[in-house]
């Protein structure tokens, strides 16, 4: 189905079958365009739209509300990658310039301290 697409068809018992719409080529790539310019359309401007295009202007409106949906989910997944890749970037800078993380520099620093103070002890009792 082509154009305005939609609307329903008789179904088993003369109930309504709801079928969705298809949009041809030129009608996604003026709403595409539409939607690059701007996320949401108000009344004048979605009747206008809907006239050029063929379409009724509640299929506009549902078309808009899927866009943004579409939209936010992505813009979502792009800062939740963005915000993976500074968190493994500022990894990396904690390690600092011997290449020895944070918590293997106090690990390390506790084990010698730990060896040091075992040594006292061991001398301690040697003295008795």
């Amino acid at each position: 189905m082509t154009g305005t697409g939609g609307g329903a068809g008789e179904h088993e018992g003369g109930k309504k079958k709801h079928t969705r719409p298809t949009f041809s080529g030129q009608q996604i790539f003026a709403l595409e365009k539409t939607f690059e310019q701007t996320k949401y359309l108000a009344g004048p401007e979605r009747a206008k739209l809907a006239y050029a295009l063929g379409m009724s202007e509640s299929q506009v409106k549902v078309w808009f509300q899927n866009r943004r949906t579409k939209w936010r989910k992505k813009h979502a997944a792009e800062m939740a990658t963005a915000k993976r890749r500074q968190e493994e970037v500022e990894g990396v800078v904690a390690e600092g310039e011997d290449g020895c993380s944070d918590a293997e520099a106090d690990g390390g620093s506790g084990e010698l301290l730990r060896n040091s103070q075992s040594r006292e002890s061991t001398r301690g009792l040697q003295d008795i």
